[in-house]
This record gives structure tokens, sequence and C-alpha cells, in this order.
């Protein structure tokens, strides 16, 4: 298939936002409520919070359009399967190793790795993004058959009723049921809204202006409600930013980036450099799984020697620092991917 500029336009724009909060969340956990430094925090954060939900749009456009069968299955498993297998192995030697004294480590290390294969989170925190792609993953098969010779009207009562359990979720009191039905919906809800987004015919999806409006009111309901929340309760209260960020304001937001950028032509922006700059996009695309599983581990180590300065404003900490990050792993990654066997760490396809 052919290459879908956009896609890697999104893709890009995702890793930098994934970094950018991974970067910002220190300036809301370390700082007191309502202090200067924590609103500033906040409020970048709240920016982007649409990052990974870009990521699941772009993988069910893709998917569907390729018309992805159980055949695929192995393969699509085995590109992110090995890269996450080696880090997640990498991040467990240097989580334990900080923790526990090595003979502690060797003769618990059955139950260590079984803890955290079971909760990757504890190794790091976006490891679960990955158990949920792989769900998506097996799932697919299913999904895209049904997307396609759905008709729009159905693939929007899905939207309808996974949108209704995501803003019921969100309510300080719902049913249980509730939560059970949103553990199905879930992520299934982005992986088809992609897909919907560039099939449904309306003058407004084709608009960047309606875009712009979207990602606004998804930034500001992200950063005000949390804000509410917070104050309401007396402590930092995140039902606006979960994990995983199964939010309307999200998706709001998430939805007017992925207007802006479908919508937009980055020929007529670049000129004459469009050919130069798209190629790096590109290039930024393809590491985006690398740069996904390893980023932690950089933000760490520029912490550890006092780069990662949050006394800082986050205004410009963040962006530099983004860059920064981005900049290095690439270089790495690259390096990474001329070495066999280790290439296979790099999750470039």
């Amino acid at each position: 298939m052919k290459r879908i500029l956009y896609i890697d336009y999104l893709k890009t724009i995702a890793i930098f936002g994934v970094i950018a909060i991974h970067l910002s969340s220190k300036y809301i956990t370390h700082y007191t409520l309502n202090a200067s430094l924590w609103f500033s925090g906040l409020f970048v954060e709240s920016m982007f919070r649409f990052s990974i939900i870009l990521f699941v749009m772009a993988s069910g456009i893709l998917l569907i359009k390729k018309n992805q069968t159980i055949d695929d299955i192995p393969r699509r498993l085995k590109r992110i399967g090995i890269p996450f297998i080696g880090w997640f192995l990498i991040y467990f030697i240097i989580k334990m190793s900080m923790k526990y004294s090595l003979t502690y480590i060797i003769s618990n290390i059955f139950n260590l790795l079984i803890v955290s294969i079971l909760d990757p989170t504890i190794l790091t925190v976006e490891f679960w993004f990955i158990y949920m792609l792989i769900g998506l993953y097996l799932a697919s098969p299913i999904i895209c058959s049904w997307i396609r010779n759905a008709e729009i009207r159905e693939i929007e009562y899905f939207l309808v009723i996974w949108l209704i359990t995501i803003f019921i979720k969100m309510l300080p009191y719902h049913d249980n049921i509730i939560i059970y039905m949103n553990m199905f919906f879930g992520y299934v809800g982005y992986f088809i809204l992609g897909y919907y987004l560039i099939n449904k015919d309306s003058e407004l999806l084709k608009s960047r202006k309606f875009g712009a409006i979207l990602y606004i009111i998804g930034t500001l309901m992200t950063f005000m409600g949390v804000i509410a929340a917070s104050n309401f309760v007396g402590e930092l209260e995140l039902t606006f930013m979960p994990l995983g960020d199964l939010t309307i304001n999200a998706c709001l937001q998430a939805v007017g980036m992925f207007l802006i950028i479908k919508n937009t032509d980055f020929s007529s922006i670049w000129g004459k450099y469009s050919d130069k700059i798209n190629r790096k996009i590109t290039l930024i695309s393809n590491l985006t799984l690398g740069i996904y599983l390893t980023n932690v581990l950089l933000i760490n180590a520029l912490d550890k020697i006092g780069i990662y300065d949050i006394s800082i404003s986050p205004f410009i900490n963040i962006p530099i620092l983004t860059v920064i990050v981005v900049f290095i792993l690439m270089i790495i990654l690259l390096i990474m991917y001329r070495i066999p066997y280790v290439n296979k760490l790099t999750g470039i396809a």
C-alpha cells in the first residue's frame, strides 16, 4: 500500500506529545496543588493528551485499509513483540538492580518476572500501551471485516454508544455495568474512529478551523477539569487525564488534531523544502516504536545528571527537552539498526 504521508505526520506529532507528557508529569506530581509551576506543567500536559489516541487512530486506518486478516497477526505481533521483549528485559534488569540486591534478585527472579509481566507498568508506565496494542491486533481481523462491510450509520451507532460509556465512566458516580461495558469498547472506539473520520462525507471534517476548535475545547476541558476536580477533593485528581485517556476531552482534542493534520497541505507550507522535510517526518514515523519504548530511560538519565530541571518553566523546558530526547534516541536507534540482531530492538519495519 502506498505510504500515507499524513499518517507519518500524525505518528511524529504523537511521539513528540508522548515525550512531552512524560516530561510534564513531574511538574504535576512534584509541585503542590495550585503552585505556579504546577499550573504551567498541567497546562503543557493538557495540550498533549491526544498523543496515544493518534497512534491508535493511525493503526486503525492502516489496518482497516489493508484489510487485516488472521494470517497477518503473527507478523504484526512479531514486529512489536520482539522490541518489546528486548526492552522489557532491559528495563527489568535496571529496575530490579536499583531496587534489590543481586542475591535477592537471583533467589526471587521467577517471582519478580511474573509480577512484572502481569503488570509491566511496574517497570515503566508506557508499557501498558503495548499490551493494549496486542489486544487490538488480535481483534483486528474481526473489526476490519465488520468495518469494511458496515454502513456509515452502523459505525456511527457504535461510536455513539462508545462515547456514552466514556462520558458516564468519567462521572463521580456510575454503576459497575458501565465499567464493564467500557472494558469492551475502550480503545476499539479510537481504532474505528480514525477510519470513520476519513470516510465520513462531511464538510466539517474537511475543516482545519473546526479541528482547531475541537482541539482547544478538549485542551481547556482537560486543564480546567483537573484543576476543578483536584481542588474539590483537596489533592491531585486525574479523572480528566487518566492513564490511556479514555475521556471525552482527550477524544475531542485528538479528533481536532487529526483534522488539522489530515487537512493540511504541507507542501504549500514547506515549499521547496517539502521533500527533505517529509523524508525526515517519515524517518521519525518509522522510529516511533523504538522511541516510545526507550524515551523514559533517557528522561530518567537526564534527570539523574541534572539536565531535566523542573525549576525551569515548562513552557521553555519541555519543548527543548522533547526535541533533545527525540534527536538523541533517533541517533541511538539508527546506530543500533546497523548492528545485526541488535537491530531487532529498534522496531523499524
